[in-house]
């Protein structure tokens, strides 16, 4: 079983000899398994490796097939264990892309048509039997009669050449290029080669007469200028002509969002569908999977983005006759939503546990009164209202050509019923868009044409809400929801059937992208009272939860999902997570922070320009501006320009993000170019001083607040049940922000030098060594050691944590909502873990919580485990009866991991 995982970024620069170095610092850190980024090849230079090229190798950019089996070798003899990220979903739409290229070529007669969503038979004459490629940066006419759009001889083949871009002729263009050639050559060699060419696409013989074509080329240089020459020649017509017989159809990328006959990977109009839904699909793309699995070279698999695939449960099924060991799934839950029960998976990469850690650390009473000041300051507009505006908006600008696509198919299958058959095709897209916007979760699954108790609720919201915004619409949505809820599909032909299936997965795998773009991508960047929980996986509007929901969740979580994994950072989280530990801090300081904030927007207004009639940044964007500076105020209080251009690359993307003053699609760079002078005089300039004076003593007292969030949630990510997995470089406080920020390269050399001397010290000293680290805690020293002994522990005592029963504490006294507490138990083996909540409340606001200061405060113990525990951070021995005085738990440090080995069954409590 894995016990506990350790993501890593690779990259041309980070390849596999690269990682060959470090695996043996990841063993010694504690770490059981490293989790990989995509190792397939993928586009030329790609930083992350999710815009596959051909998942039937491995990428030759970090080192290829042999350089993978070198570092696997030695991973095996560390005793790591290798986890691999696989992508399924989607390749990138490329000409590079052998896959695409062969059907960029030959379109329907490919053998790989079908390897891709692509709608064939568009009711648009220019789409209809032709692959749309938005790739144009100007309309088409502009790009032809330019000549920007053009034709060149590449390597002896035949492109379609636009800047950077170069797409295959297929036989048809081929054919007549050559037989615009001909009549420009004089009888000789060069004119033979030409009709032997076109002798050989006469008896269809494309790919053979290709390469025959480049060899002669490569050989015969007079060959290769004559067909240059016609290229550089052909009129305006021409080209057109060639290129309307072509199996695709290049477009102005600004209508790609209407005039698209493929399914996108989210909005990227460069990242395709596959369809991995159909057998032979799925061999096709996992015969590289199926040899790793087949020789235990790979013993975990991460399945990215499974809400995009057409039927998830059949998938992992499939995967599962490959050989397939734990696999976790990359899935968001809505709130209250849980993860499907008969997906043969070991459980998700663990969104859900980061929503719950950080909820439970949170001050309610701070959030509610940060959600209220928020609320005034945003014109007191409620997030759910928020949320269907934002989907709205991304369903309009983004997917609209999804939209009609999907409508198209209701409109069909309407068309069965006599409450649809007299209903307008442009109502029903008005109805379906608003459920669509109205979706509380990101899909449904509908297993056996039925819906579970919690797809049922969903659909109860959707509908609720898109009748609350489109009344006109009842008829119709009462309709859509018929539709959605399976009512009467076993009543109609077998072709409303087959409609009614088509429809209902195309509404999904649209419902999980808009879902994605619009409150991962937009709401989250408008909506952030506490801006910890505008994260992926957390609810914004409900930042905090109690111990005793929280004690409820993990009760569940041990009995469904214990083996799921427990993130606190990925590459896909919007800050890094001790960013979102100060962050909930904040909520402890929220009294200081309504007294701080209108002194800090006076100290603001000098900084800000006139934008049109906006004074800018607006006022949720200055909240926006505070809150990720006290998130992310360097550790050594002295912003420098590094740290400067980090916020100001981060402000463009969060206002595009946004969509309020700027966007992807039409981006505002006067305004952008405001904000970003606003951040540089704030952090660098004379007139920012002043704040930069008044922020800096409150980013302290959030930043050791920060600190001790930061701690717990380590000894919670390894304690709680589930797999504890660590984003690369996180065993440092994580003080990083959305993609590409959390990228960056890890220090490993550093980090190596400092496991060395803190392991040796610990050894030497314990209670010395603590004191140390945390006297210099912002080193990090003391977040590495922490991990390393909590790792380390679960790898002397893995029953308890992998398959041992979870048992909460109860806390008494003064200070009972200040601690969490809890057991977890298997055979003879007893773990103790505790860890302070909302700090601030005990010991004040820069002071550690620990000794008297918790005075009668103390832990309720089962009547089995009374006796002598050993802690594994300091070494020491503690013999406890029933009540177990907290100031002796966190005598020396605010957190406790102890063990005890002791006869004993189930649990009395």
């Amino acid at each position: 079983m894995i016990r506990s995982t350790y993501r890593v970024q690779l990259h041309p620069e980070r390849g596999f000899a690269s990682l060959d170095k470090d695996l043996e610092y990841l063993r010694d850190l504690g770490i059981h398994a490293v989790y990989a980024s995509p190792v397939f090849e993928a586009r030329p230079g790609s930083t992350h490796g999710y815009d596959i090229f051909d998942p039937t190798r491995i990428r030759g950019e970090l080192g290829g097939a042999d350089g993978f089996e070198a570092v696997l070798e030695n991973a095996r003899d560390l005793g790591l264990a290798w986890v691999q990220d696989i992508v399924p979903n989607h390749m990138a739409l490329d000409s590079r892309n052998p896959f695409v290229r062969d059907v960029l070529a030959k379109g329907t007669e490919s053998r790989y048509s079908g390897l891709f969503a692509i709608n064939w038979e568009h009711p648009d004459p220019v789409f209809n039997g032709r692959l749309s490629l938005p790739v144009l940066g100007e309309p088409y006419g502009e790009a032809l009669h330019s000549g920007r759009l053009h034709f060149e001889i590449e390597n002896g083949h035949l492109v379609l050449a636009y800047f950077e871009h170069r797409f295959p002729l297929g036989p048809k263009g081929v054919r007549a290029i050559l037989r615009e050639t001909l009549p420009r050559l004089e009888r000789g060699e060069v004119a033979t080669l030409v009709t032997r060419a076109l002798h050989l696409l006469a008896d269809a013989r494309f790919d053979q007469a290709a390469q025959w074509l480049a060899e002669q080329c490569a050989a015969k240089p007079d060959l290769e200028k004559a067909l240059d020459r016609t290229c550089s020649e052909m009129a305006v017509g021409s080209r057109h002509s060639v290129i309307a017989n072509e199996a695709y159809a290049p477009v102005w990328w600004k209508t790609a969002a209407v005039c698209l006959n493929y399914t996108r990977f989210f909005s990227i109009n460069d990242l395709i569908r596959v369809r991995v839904e159909d057998p032979d699909v799925f061999q096709t793309t996992h015969t590289l999977l199926r040899d790793l699995l087949r020789r235990n070279r790979v013993q975990g698999l991460r399945v990215d983005h499974i809400d995009g695939l057409r039927a998830p449960k059949e998938y992992l099924h499939r995967l599962q006759t490959l050989g397939a060991g734990p696999v976790w799934v990359e899935k968001i839950l809505g709130p209250e939503e849980r993860l499907s029960q008969d997906w043969p998976i070991a459980g998700s990469t663990g969104y859900d546990f980061l929503a719950w850690t950080q909820g439970v650390l949170t001050d309610p009473a701070g959030a509610e009164a940060m959600r209220d000041d928020f609320a005034r300051l945003n014109g007191d507009r409620e997030p759910e209202a928020l949320a269907f505006e934002a989907k709205e908006q991304v369903l309009y600008e983004e997917f609209e050509g999804d939209l009609h696509n999907v409508a198209a198919v209701l409109r069909q299958l309407a068309a069965h019923f006599p409450a649809g058959r007299d209903m307008l095709g442009s109502r029903l897209e008005n109805a379906l868009a608003a459920v669509l916007a109205g979706m509380p979760i990101y899909r449904l699954y509908g297993e056996h044409e039925t819906l579970s108790g919690q797809e049922s609720v969903a659909v109860d919201t959707a509908v609720a809400r898109a009748r609350d915004r489109r009344p006109e619409l009842d008829n119709e949505i009462m309709f859509l929801e018929s539709v959605l809820r399976w009512h009467g599909f076993t009543e109609v032909l077998p072709r409303a059937r087959r409609l009614w299936r088509d429809f209902w997965q195309r509404f999904q795998q649209l419902a999980s992208p808009l879902t994605a773009k619009g409150i991962e991508d937009t709401l989250l960047y408008r909506y952030f009272p506490v801006a910890a929980s505008a994260e992926v996986g957390c609810e914004p509007s409900a930042p905090a939860r109690t111990p005793a929901a929280f004690t409820d969740w993990m009760q569940n979580r041990v009995a469904r999902w214990p083996r799921s994994m427990n993130t606190t950072a990925t590459h896909d989280t919007k800050r890094g997570e001790d960013v979102r530990a100060r962050l909930t801090a904040l909520s402890e300081f929220h009294q200081e922070w309504q007294q701080m904030w209108p002194k800090w927007r006076e100290l603001m207004e000098p900084l800000c320009e006139t934008v049109g009639n906006v004074r800018t940044p607006d006022i949720a964007e200055q909240y926006f501006i505070l809150q990720t500076l006290l998130g992310t105020w360097p550790l050594d209080h002295d912003p420098d320009a590094s740290y400067t251009g980090r916020l100001q690359e981060y402000m463009y993307k969060a206002l595009r993000e946004a969509k309020r003053h700027s966007c992807w699609t039409a981006p505002d760079t006067e305004y952008e170019a405001t904000v970003a002078r606003f951040v540089h005089r704030l952090l660098e300039a004379p007139e920012g001083a002043p704040l930069r004076d008044a922020l800096a003593p409150f980013a302290a007292r959030i930043g050791f607040g920060g600190m001790l969030n930061g701690l717990a949630q380590v000894v919670l990510k390894c304690t709680l049940p589930g797999i504890p997995d660590v984003y690369q470089g996180c065993e440092y406080w994580d003080l990083s922000l959305v993609d590409p920020d959390n990228r960056r390269d890890v220090d490993f050399d550093r980090r190596r030098e400092s496991l060395a001397a803190v392991r040796q010290a610990v050894q030497e000293d314990p209670v010395q060594c603590w004191w140390d680290v945390c006297a210099t805690w912002t080193d990090s020293r003391i977040k590495q050691l922490l991990l390393h002994l909590c790792l380390q522990t679960r790898n002397r005592y893995p029953d308890p944590f992998v398959q041992g029963e979870f048992v909460s504490l109860s806390v008494e006294g003064e200070f009972q909502d200040h601690v969490l507490a809890f057991l977890r138990h298997y055979g003879h083996t007893w773990v103790l873990a505790a860890v302070p909540r909302l700090p601030r409340g005990v010991a004040g606001a820069q002071a550690w919580p620990v000794g008297e200061r918790w005075g009668e405060t103390s832990i309720v113990l089962p009547r089995v485990t009374c006796g002598e525990w050993h802690c594994q951070l300091t070494g020491a021995r503690h013999t406890t009866g029933q009540r177990l005085p907290v100031q002796q738990v966190f005598q020396e440090l605010p957190l406790a991991l102890w063990v005890t080995e002791r006869e004993g069954g189930q649990c009395p409590v």
